[in-house]
């Protein structure tokens, strides 16, 4: 590998490497060397032991325009004004590369960023909104307050941080902030929920999973997702959650769009003085169970629109559902 690397004489990283040049007809020709070798630090885990041999995938973008040594009827500077394509580099990891700029993909966009360089999977752009791909990035932004945050990666999330009444290992987001998933999955581990808490936050365009419930416990988790702590005009949006959601403790909310899918109990639990609106969305109830449980009296789930299993929406508990479909 040394030897390899040595002969090319100045390496640098594919992923960043340009070079502009001319080739003219009969001149020499340019040669570009590539070296492919596996880190020192691989142990035997990259052994092959599958069923499809391994393979690397790697290869050179060449981009060109006329050079003058041509002429049309006119003159040799037909060319001049053409642009070359850019050449977005998928880097893996959420991230594209493009002549030594890195850059996210949003709605068919590419967005230029910095990688920070303390936290592992954390990237921002001129305006400071976040785009996320690893735990540690979520942690970070929740705990620093992000405004706008995208997820670019699935990511699982376990042990984030937690609320100041010293519920532990939940999400805590700031006021109005806004969180889109971009189409991504945040799966949420060892029996923990997914909390908002923070008046005006959007969460929005992806998927909430149950992961599996922790210790001697079976099966997934109950509720993915909650708003708590007196949070008022959250809005849940375009969203698909495995397992319930539950609206707590005076907090307000506002459902579109959401798919709901109960795992152990109910589609949604609202209490302590909570109010939710649901207006579109499909709810699937547990088999035997009622799709809502709205706990105290001082709580109400308000229903504009909205699917449900066996065509008719169903609650328990002591709480009001009105139902102002059709």
């Amino acid at each position: 590998r040394a030897d390899a690397i040595a002969a090319v004489g100045n390496p640098v990283a594919l992923d960043t490497y340009t070079q502009a040049g001319n080739l003219l007809a009969g001149a020499d020709p340019e040669y570009l060397a590539l070296v492919v070798y596996m880190p020192e630090t691989v142990g035997n885990e990259a052994n092959y032991r599958g069923q499809t041999a391994p393979k690397i995938e790697l290869g050179v973008n060449l981009v060109a325009t006329q050079d003058t040594v041509e002429s049309d009827s006119f003159d040799n500077q037909y060319d001049a004004d053409a642009a070359y394509e850019k050449i977005y580099v998928d880097n893996g990891n959420g991230t594209y590369t493009e002549d030594g700029q890195l850059y996210v993909l949003i709605e068919d966009t590419y967005i230029p960023v910095t990688a920070d360089d303390t936290v592992d999977g954390l990237y921002t752009n001129e305006n400071g909104d976040a785009y996320v791909a690893t735990q540690q990035a979520v942690k970070s932004t929740f705990e620093n307050g992000a405004d706008h945050i995208t997820f670019i990666q699935d990511v699982s999330l376990e042990n984030t941080g937690s609320y100041g009444n010293g519920t532990p290992d939940t999400y805590i987001l700031t006021p109005n902030a806004v969180l889109d998933l971009n189409g991504h999955t945040i799966t949420v581990l060892s029996n923990d929920c997914f909390m908002i808490a923070g008046s005006g936050t959007v969460i929005k365009n992806g998927q909430i999973k149950a992961g599996p419930m922790s210790g001697s416990a079976t099966g997934k988790i109950t509720y993915s997702l909650a708003v708590t702590a007196n949070s008022q005009d959250v809005v849940i949006e375009d969203l698909v959650c495995e397992g319930g959601i539950e609206v707590l403790g005076r907090s307000t909310a506002t459902l579109r769009n959401v798919t709901v899918t109960a795992t152990n109990f109910y589609t949604m639990y609202l209490v302590g003085g909570a109010t939710a609106t649901v207006e579109s969305g499909d709810f699937t109830a547990k088999s035997g169970l009622q799709h809502f449980y709205i706990q105290d009296g001082g709580s109400e789930l308000i229903l504009k629109g909205g699917t449900f299993s066996g065509g008719t929406p169903t609650k328990t508990g002591s709480g009001t559902l009105t139902n102002l479909i059709g």
